[in-house]
Parts: structure tokens; sequence; C-alpha cells
């Protein structure tokens, strides 16, 4: 079997020779480990090869993990990727780097208020679903500029981008077009200038797909299980 080391070092010279072989530049993708289901050791052992960015679907198991009795947690930079109820909010508001999957108005605001209230600024992504998959969030395309017209007035929330989850497929190239398209809407909505400031993030590509995803702009990547279970 393939170690934490073997895993990452693979992955970040994927995404090294998949930026090079596309003419992008070789930072210009940066990469979210989800943590989810894996233990505080398993994480420090991927945080002491550099990565610093972790992903967590679930408030009460990050919560665990921030509290782990290792100095090494505190430098790390936690993101949140799971579907988020509104009142558990506050207790993310000031922790979390980037939210991944701000899909609805209650959900903006709570993080407005809450944000408001430390006297911070917290940023996210809206989720945007193109298959409209009913076991999913996100909103709709038709319904997206309005959504943003409707987050513009929150000065504690910034919105930086995008964010996609494609139905599940073994095949990576079903993916495409809903990586292609996401990068279209971003490139849309700057043009009409719908948000306060233009958006430059796209969070798309997961373990089984995340190569073609850098092949249509992705600019974050989230792999979990190509870093802590393959073999």
């Amino acid at each position: 079997m393939r170690t934490i080391t073997e895993n990452y070092q693979r992955i970040r010279e994927e995404i090294r020779q998949t930026l090079k072989a596309c003419g992008r530049p070789l930072d210009a993708v940066k990469l979210l480990a989800v943590s989810k289901g894996q233990s505080a050791e398993s994480i420090l052992e991927l945080q002491a090869l550099g990565q610093t960015a972790f992903g967590e679907n679930y408030v009460q198991e990050w919560k665990g993990k921030k509290n782990f009795p290792d100095e090494r947690i505190k430098k790390i930079h936690w993101h949140f990727t799971g579907r988020l109820q509104t009142n558990k909010v506050k207790d993310l508001v000031g922790e979390i780097r980037l939210f991944h999957s701000i899909d609805r108005l209650k959900l903006a605001q709570a993080l407005e208020e809450a944000s408001g209230k430390s006297g911070i600024v917290s940023y996210g992504f809206i989720e945007v679903d193109l298959a409209q998959e009913e076991a999913k969030g996100g909103i709709s395309e038709d319904r997206l500029e309005d959504f943003l017209t409707q987050l513009n007035p929150l000065p504690h929330l910034e919105i930086v981008g995008l964010m996609i989850l494609p139905p599940l497929s073994e095949d990576p190239e079903a993916s495409r077009p809903y990586f292609r398209r996401l990068r279209e809407i971003l490139f849309d909505l700057n043009q009409k200038s719908i948000y306060r400031s233009p958006l430059t993030e796209l969070s798309m590509g997961m373990t089984n797909d995340y190569q073609v995803a850098i092949e249509e702009g992705s600019t974050w990547v989230r792999i979990g299980r190509a870093l802590f279970y393959e073999t």
C-alpha cells in the first residue's frame, strides 16, 4: 500500500504536470485535503509534508480535530465543504478560511450576522447545481444572478467564486461539461459585474476528476480518497 507521503507527492506532481500541459501557471491550483473521517494524526502527518488547507464536512467532527492536544493543529487552515445548517454557523465563523457550499440566502444571512458580530469578514463559494440533482444542495443556474445580487449588500460575507459537485461517474470526462459550464458562468457574471467584486476562484474537481477540472480552469481541487485511502 502507498503511504500518505507517497500519495501526496504523486498528487502534487500530477497537478503540476496537468498545469504544465495546459499552459497554466504552476501555482494556479491549490490543493484542499478533504479530511472528513480522518484522524488528527493523519492530518498532522500530511501537514508535516507541507499541506496547510484541510476541508471538513461535519461541525462536531471538526471541533474534535480543532481541539486535538497538539500545537501543530493550530497552524491548519480549515475549510468547510459540507452542507451547513444555519444554527451551526456561529461555531465556524472566525475559524474557517473558506466556506465551499453557500447555497441559500438564509445561510448567507447567518454567515453575515455572525461575522458582523465578530467584526470579521467570512469568505466563501456559491455552490451551483447544474445537474439539478435533488439530493444535493446548490443554486440553479437560472437563479444565480438574482442570488448574487441579494448578497451584494452583505459587507461581512465576501463571495470569491463558484463551486460544483458534478454527478458521480467513474469516467472523469463525464464531469468536463459541468466544469466547463461553471467556468463560462463565472466569466459571464464578471462581464456583467453582477457581484460587487470580481469572482476569481473555481472550487471544482475531486479524486476521480481533478485533472479534468484543472484543464477546465479549477483553482481549488478537493481531494480526500486519493490522499488517505488509495493503494
